[in-house]
């Protein structure tokens, strides 16, 4: 581990480059038209990045609707090799904040020590009484995150908000 996080720091000074990929909750994943067909291994990285690109590939080509999948490792990635990623759906608010609260559980899972069986829970007191709920109420007057019910069926599981917490209000 003490390797791993000396390649990050050395990671970290070199110049970032910006990377996107879109991916849209609310519609099937096409594949992308070109993926760099460069080794997965670097010389620099530890096995578990190496891993970690192995999987990322095979998410992106696989037969998945809505593959969350790829956001999480892209994600872990990312934090590995020092860089910088960010997250925001069309209009940054309710699919981002469904998106940022399920991050932060994460961290809080992962670095935190939190246990994962609280997952469920912290995610709908973050969603239900978190600075996302305030920024509704901002956005747009109420403070409720703007899915409908044909919205919230095509929503990831992990990606729902409480229930309470939303309804079909203006923007």
């Amino acid at each position: 581990m003490a390797a791993a996080m000396a390649i990050c720091r050395e990671r970290s000074k070199r110049p970032r480059r910006p990377v996107g990929r879109n991916i849209k909750l609310q519609e099937p994943q096409k594949k992308p038209r070109s993926f760099p067909h460069a080794p997965l291994s670097f010389h620099y990285a530890e096995n578990h990045i190496a891993d970690l690109l192995e999987q990322l590939q095979s998410q992106i080509f696989a037969r998945k609707s809505k593959n969350v999948d790829i956001l999480h490792l892209s994600s872990e990635i990312c934090k590995y090799l020092g860089g910088i990623r960010f997250t925001s759906c069309k209009s940054a608010k309710d699919r981002t904040a469904m998106s940022v609260t399920l991050e932060q559980a994460m961290v809080l899972i992962n670095d935190f020590n939190l246990d994962d069986k609280e997952m469920p829970r912290v995610l709908e007191c973050m969603r239900s009484e978190g600075t996302r709920r305030e920024n509704t109420l901002k956005n747009i007057g109420v403070r409720k995150y703007h899915f409908n019910s044909l919205q919230l069926m095509t929503l990831p599981r992990l990606y729902r908000p409480p229930p309470g917490t939303y309804g079909n209000v203006g923007s």
